[in-house]
């Protein structure tokens, strides 16, 4: 019978969590423990004193906003290209991409902080064509460098029209886990979740230059993704 009481709480926690689509499912297996501890906690010291809830309710706050997944929707045309992220515009720059474009390419990296929604999300309507988590290390993910030396996935997708272009998901200082399920053939709609990324990070993609592409952000800008419209293609 031990235990048995602990496990009903999780059970009501998970069920009454998951109606919501306030909190991302691809982080359940972080906020959920998370979540039932700190409400676990603030319940006993409740009991024992009577600001015992504060003790817990900015720890519990803070997990449940880093793992918040609004809903996004928008009106952009079909050959804009939404942001997969949200954050903050660190680089728009020419840039060689030797993985899967193989051509002078425009990269644009978008800066995740920790106060971020982390819930990537697809730029385009696209087919995976393959997916490759790399390994390396875990510097600051606002240094340039962060996007070839770090622990990092690549996304490499096709358009409809056949046009290629890579999605790179960057794990930072602190963040130590992306998460990606994504397979190849899967077909994502623009704005369709696809991942996250825990705690800070950052989010490059990379075009053909030789495509006809006008971004339409600038440096420093702050983008949501599946929002902001990055560029559009002429």
């Amino acid at each position: 019978m031990g235990g048995a009481p602990e496990q009903d709480f999780l059970r009501v926690m998970a069920a009454l969590l998951e109606r919501t689509t306030i909190l991302t499912p691809y982080g359940k297996t972080t906020w959920l423990p998370l979540v039932a501890a700190l409400a676990a906690a603030g319940v006993f010291c409740a009991l024992w004193f009577p600001w015992g809830l504060v003790i817990v309710l900015p720890p519990l706050a803070f997990v449940l906003w880093f793992f918040r997944d609004p809903e996004r929707r928008s009106d952009a045309p079909e050959n804009a290209l939404i942001s997969p992220a949200d954050g903050q515009v660190v680089e728009i720059a020419a840039a060689e991409e030797p993985e899967f474009l193989k051509t002078p390419a425009t990269r644009i990296s978008i800066f995740m902080s920790v106060v971020s929604v982390h819930v990537n999300r697809a730029p385009c309507d696209a087919t995976v064509e393959w997916v490759k988590p790399l390994d390396g290390t875990f510097l600051n993910a606002m240094r340039a460098e962060s996007g070839l030396e770090n622990v990092r996935t690549l996304i490499a997708l096709r358009r409809p029209d056949g046009s290629p272009l890579l999605v790179k998901q960057v794990a930072g200082l602190i963040a130590r886990r992306i998460i990606c399920p994504l397979k190849p053939g899967d077909r994502l709609r623009r704005g369709q979740r696809f991942g996250m990324i825990k705690f800070g990070s950052r989010v490059e993609i990379f075009l053909p230059r030789d495509k006809a592409f006008d971004p339409q952000v600038r440096l420093g800008q702050f983008v949501k993704a599946g929002e902001t419209t990055l560029g559009v293609w002429r």
